[in-house]
């Protein structure tokens, strides 16, 4: 509610109104009504600038009942008053017709904070903005194992470059600029990024050395247009060095006064890392020299792939400079003659994860990485304990992984994945073909949209010619290839360098994708070629994480119509086929091949998700289906692929998953009527079991199973056998409280961002079609039956929902049956864990998403 007030002091500000009024509202009569509620005032401007303002202004409160009760007690009829500097202030009702929405949805979300906090934070970023320190030179360099700066570019002379922090963005500027030029570049350097900090003096040239964990951000303003972010900046040679040495930045400074009020600033800034006074020694070292790099690209092109992409991955991930790695050429080499490729790989991988360690464990200032990789090449010498882990069956592979930041690449793994129809297609050796390329921010976090930053530019330019151009990686070129529409999410796609296949064949993306199936001139999708966000949607389900399963014959396969409304509107079975026992079991059967947590289940699965041909959906078995038949719908069939014959499996569903809230699910039924304290009281009870689930082993690993931590790991399972065969308590154990602590952090997490609210007693399905038409309209029939339990059939009223919510009709009330009815289809085959959907009546039902 919005409240006119006048008469104020002119020598009173907005923080003192605002505190003299905190100590009527948060006095115990309205604490009752809302505790420590926040509010703001609002004092307006003198345009004759005589005073600070005019002695009038606006009184927001967060409902219209504090704010009547407000006027009650200090309106103009009432027998209290507020009196401050001598003047009595007036209250009434506002004459306008209603607040500021964003004003008060801001007093109603965020909690109160003392006005002399805020005028101090307000006064100590008006100086921050109004400070500023003259540079001479900006140099970018690498810290060398013998604490010597190594100097490899450093802005012109005639650049003019200034140093101030930006208390709203919390971020160090660095501005250079050209005489004569409108434009602007910027070196932004969070506070959260600086990991050391010097600022020496005792010398003829007052130096500020910064280390950061992640490199900073270049950026390029011309006047009146959006900024522009950049990977380098375009003076000199820095697009040469940037990938490797932006994290070590050192300023000259004008003169010892620049570093007084740089230690000023600061503090000011209130920075928890602390400044050192230390002396560094700097040299040119020419470590990323043009030579240098030429040098290494000629070497690293000549090593087997497995071997260059561990090389590639020392460099990239700024574990070694050139010249440290060119002094290892020799050594790998002799590994690679003497143990193979293989062997080779493992050791570069197993020394870049430890040398840096073990460098600075050493006494000896000598010790370099030539002595490190002696001495492991030493102590391994003769042994095979460093061949890879190698997958025991065709579901999982070995992928070499690349994350593409700004400014950067770094390389990781090999690591054990779950592979997919196109790399099953190939045998292992061919399978570090593919790599998986992640695009990510600095530190690994996902690109975000900044107001002031030109972002669809920067993709196009950054990503966008790497999806054009290619990866060039150790001499090979990547060509980008597809994605999973899982993986997009995660701003994964697949890339692939050229091959040779098992029989001689060259293997090229475009290759690969013209050998998944047609896409053109399709009879019941003539247009898919011109549509690319489907055609790429169809191209993704190749790659979609699958475990292959059993092969059928063409005479096994059975096309049957859709089912549709009367008027041929909707289509009940959009995407849903059917399977025989028989077939199921035998696709069971082989996945518990692969799967530890399956082959403890007797029964098999009712309903699949799968990936066939150009087909893609859910299977649900048909118990009245003889032998081995598999049924596809029209809805089902995406593209025509008619060469490949296996069933892969994407979710077998053996089990039902836990019912979860979310953001839009809770909007929508916040619209419906649901009061706020109901999810509430959900939100409340999921904090206490999640802080309360570590206290035991058990307990913690349905946690992690409940939130899908740790699964493709099978941290779950090996906590439950831990708790069987060892105990219930590691709280001894600091890695394992560690775990625990960052699992409760990132549930926790979600529950505050994403509002993914655990709800008892609820469970989540797959819908299928109730084939048999036994179901009435808004009736449903659902079996649960959990790993651990007894077999529940739901009965009654019931709130069903749909994922993704985005309409109202997507949550809806139906009646489930209960128990199956004799002589039912549902007494011949219950279905267990899923909820078969009526095929009756005019309602589009929940299975034609």
């Amino acid at each position: 509610m919005e409240i006119f007030m006048c008469n104020v002091s002119w020598n009173a500000d907005e923080h003192q109104v605002t505190r003299e009024l905190a100590s009527i509202l948060h006095s115990p009569h309205y604490e009752q009504l809302i505790p420590r509620m926040n509010f703001n005032v609002h004092l307006f401007r003198d345009k004759t600038r005589i005073h600070s303002h005019r002695g009038m202004g606006f009184l927001t409160l967060p409902t219209e009942n504090i704010g009547n009760e407000f006027l009650s007690d200090y309106g103009d009829m009432s027998c209290k008053s507020l009196i401050f500097y001598g003047r009595r202030i007036k209250f009434s009702k506002s004459q306008r017709s209603g607040c500021n929405p964003e004003l008060l949805k801001t007093i109603t979300l965020k909690p109160y904070m003392d006005p002399q906090y805020l005028k101090e934070r307000e006064s100590k970023a008006q100086r921050l903005k109004a400070g500023y320190i003259q540079l001479k030179t900006i140099q970018f360099g690498w810290m060398c194992r013998d604490d010597v700066f190594s100097i490899e570019w450093e802005s012109h002379s005639s650049i003019i470059s200034t140093l101030s922090f930006d208390p709203d963005r919390s971020e160090i500027r660095i501005v250079l600029e050209q005489p004569r030029s409108p434009d602007q570049y910027t070196i932004a350097i969070r506070y959260n990024q600086i990991s050391f900090v010097s600022a020496y003096h005792h010398s003829e040239e007052p130096t500020v050395y910064l280390s950061l964990s992640q490199p900073p951000r270049f950026e390029h303003q011309y006047p009146n247009t959006l900024c522009q972010r950049l990977s380098h900046l375009p003076f000199g040679d820095h697009d040469r060095v940037a990938p490797y040495t932006s994290i070590a930045i050192r300023l000259i400074c004008s003169g010892n006064g620049d570093i007084t009020r740089f230690n000023y600033l600061f503090q000011e800034a209130n920075l928890h890392t602390k400044i050192d006074d230390y002396f560094l020694p700097t040299d040119h070292r020419e470590l990323f020299s043009r030579r240098s790099i030429e040098q290494y690209d000629e070497w690293i092109e000549s090593l087997p792939w497995i071997v260059a992409f561990q090389v590639e991955a020392i460099v990239r991930n700024l574990i070694a400079d050139f010249c440290e790695i060119l002094s290892l050429k020799g050594n790998i080499l002799e590994v690679i003659n003497r143990y193979g490729d293989a062997y080779a790989a493992e050791l570069l991988k197993h020394f870049s994860t430890h040398v840096n360690d073990a460098l600075l464990a050493y006494n000896d200032t000598e010790a370099n990485v030539h002595m490190y990789f002696q001495k492991l090449q030493n102590d391994y010498q003769g042994f095979r304990i460093m061949q890879p882990l190698q997958p025991t069956d065709a579901s999982l592979f070995q992928a070499l992984h690349v994350t593409i930041t700004p400014t950067t690449m770094q390389l990781s793994g090999p690591f054990l994945e779950r592979s997919n129809r196109v790399i099953r297609s190939y045998p292992p050796p061919m399978h570090d073909s593919f790599l998986r390329v992640n695009f990510n921010d600095e530190g690994g976090l996902f690109f975000r949209f900044d107001r002031d930053i030109d972002g669809p530019k920067f993709i196009r330019n950054r990503i966008g010619s790497l999806l054009f151009k290619g990866l060039l990686i150790a001499g090979r070129l990547f060509r980008f290839l597809a994605y999973s529409q899982s993986s997009l999410k995660e701003h994964s796609v697949w890339f692939v360098k050229d091959f040779t296949d098992q029989n001689n064949r060259p293997v090229t993306a475009a290759i690969i994708i013209a050998n998944l199936g047609r896409f053109t001139d399709l009879q019941f999708d003539s247009k898919l070629i011109y549509c690319p966000a489907r055609y790429a949607a169809r191209l993704s389900q190749a790659f979609t994480a699958t475990d292959a399963s059993v092969a059928v014959e063409l005479e096994e396969i059975q096309p049957i119509d859709d089912i549709q409304t009367e008027d041929g509107k909707y289509t009940f079975t959009d995407g849903v086929g059917t399977i025989s026992t028989d077939l199921a079991r035998d696709m069971w059967k082989e996945l518990k091949k692969t799967r530890r947590k399956a082959r403890a289940s007797k029964a098999h699965p009712k309903a699949f998700q799968i990936r066939f041909q150009g087909s893609k959906g859910m299977l649900s078995i048909n118990y009245k289906l003889s032998g081995h038949t598999l049924c596809l719908r029209p809805s089902m069939i995406k593209f025509e692929d008619p060469h490949s014959m296996q069933i892969e499996i994407a979710q077998a569903f053996d089990r039902p998953s836990d019912y979860f809230l979310n953001r839009p699910l809770i909007t929508l039924l916040e619209g419906l009527g649901v009061p706020f304290e109901t999810f509430k009281r959900y939100q409340d009870i999921a904090v206490k079991q999640t802080e309360a689930a570590v206290t035991s082993v058990g307990t913690a690993a349905k946690m992690l199973e409940s939130h899908g931590l740790g699964s493709p790991f099978r941290v779950p399972s090996t906590l439950l056998s831990l708790k069987k065969h060892v105990t219930d308590n590691l709280h001894f154990d600091p890695f394992y409280r560690k775990s625990m602590e960052v699992a409760v952090y990132h549930i926790l997490r979600e529950l505050k961002n994403h509002a993914r609210i655990p709800v008892p007693g609820g469970w989540t399905l797959v819908g299928v079609a109730d084939e048999h038409g036994y179901l009435k309209e808004g009736e449903i029939f659902a079996c649960v039956k959990p790993r651990m339990g007894r077999v529940q059939y739901l009965e009654g009223s019931i709130l069903i929902s749909r994922s993704p919510t985005i309409h109202p009709g997507d949550i809806q009330i139906v009646r489930a049956i209960g128990p199956p009815p004799r002589g039912s289809c549902f007494e011949r085959e219950s279905l267990e864990n899923t909820v078969v959907f009526s095929i009756q009546g005019m309602l589009i039902s929940l299975l034609t998403v």
